[in-house]
């Protein structure tokens, strides 16, 4: 019972790893998109 035990841990792990990534990512693409566009709005004469 150990083994499975182990692995449900092992998967809820790496899932909750894989959540914050993928949150981590889109809250940084979401952060460059918006500076990018305020750093090209800046840009213009």
């Amino acid at each position: 019972m150990a083994p499975s035990l182990l692995a449900r841990l092992l998967h809820l792990a790496a899932f909750c790893h894989l959540c914050s990534l993928l949150a981590a990512w889109r809250r940084n693409s979401t952060e460059t998109s918006v500076l990018t566009q305020r750093s090209n709005g800046s840009k213009k004469p």
